[in-house]
C-alpha cells in the first residue's frame, strides 16, 4: 500500500492504467502568473507493486509545457490501446465548465508526450467517456451539449457532432457522467 499527495485540490477520482503500473489525477491550484484563476496539472504516479509509489516527473522528452497550464483542468478518462500504452484524456474546466472556451488535451504514456487537441467552443467539469479500444469519445459540456468523436474522427479536430440535451439551461455544464450503449449508437 502507498500514497501520495497531490498540490491543491484534485479533480475526479485518480485513474489507474490497463497495466496497473500508472495512476494518473489532475489537480488545480491557484495561478501565481493570472491572480483569480486556477493553474492545472496532470500528476502521473508509478506503482512498483512492492507497496511503493512515486510521482513520476514530468521533465521529460515531450512534458513540455502542458503538465502546467494557467487554465483549470477537469478529471481524467484513461484507455489501454493494443500496443498496451495508456492515453488520458481531459478538458479545460474554466469558470467551472460554464465557459465558452477550452482546450481538450492528451497524454501517452510510452512517449510522455502531452498533445493540446482541439480548442473548444465549451468547457467541460467531466472525465471524457470513452469507447473501449479508444477510438470514439464523447464529452459533456458548457451549455447542456453532449460533443462525440466517432471512430475515424480525429479528438484534434472539432467534434463531428453536438447537441444540447436542454436548451432552457443556459450555460449549465453537463455535470453527470455520460452512458453509451455497446453499439456506441445511443449516448444519455
Amino acid at each position: 500500500r502507498w500514497e501520495a499527495t497531490v498540490e491543491g485540490i484534485a479533480v475526479g477520482t485518480p485513474q489507474v492504467g490497463g497495466q496497473g503500473q500508472m495512476v494518473y489525477i489532475t489537480h488545480n491550484t491557484w495561478s501565481e502568473t493570472f491572480q483569480g484563476y486556477m493553474r492545472g496539472r496532470l500528476s502521473v504516479f508509478r506503482n512498483d507493486f512492492n507497496g511503493m509509489g512515486g510521482e513520476v516527473p514530468m521533465n521529460g522528452a515531450g512534458a513540455m509545457g502542458f503538465a502546467d497550464k494557467d487554465a483549470p483542468f477537469g478529471p481524467v478518462s484513461v484507455v489501454t490501446k493494443s500496443d498496451g500504452t495508456d492515453h488520458v484524456y481531459w478538458g479545460e474546466a474554466w469558470d467551472e465548465g460554464r465557459a465558452s472556451y477550452g482546450l481538450l488535451y492528451e497524454f501517452d504514456s510510452a512517449t510522455f508526450h502531452l498533445t493540446g487537441l482541439a480548442p473548444t467552443s465549451w468547457s467541460t467539469i467531466m472525465a471524457p467517456t470513452l469507447s473501449a479500444d479508444g477510438s470514439s469519445m464523447w464529452l459533456g459540456g458548457q451549455g447542456s451539449c453532449i460533443h462525440g468523436w466517432p471512430r475515424g474522427h480525429s479528438f484534434a479536430d472539432r467534434p463531428a457532432w453536438s447537441v444540447t440535451v436542454d436548451p432552457g439551461a443556459g450555460v449549465t455544464p453537463i455535470s453527470t457522467p455520460l452512458a453509451v450503449s455497446a453499439d456506441e449508437a445511443r449516448v444519455c
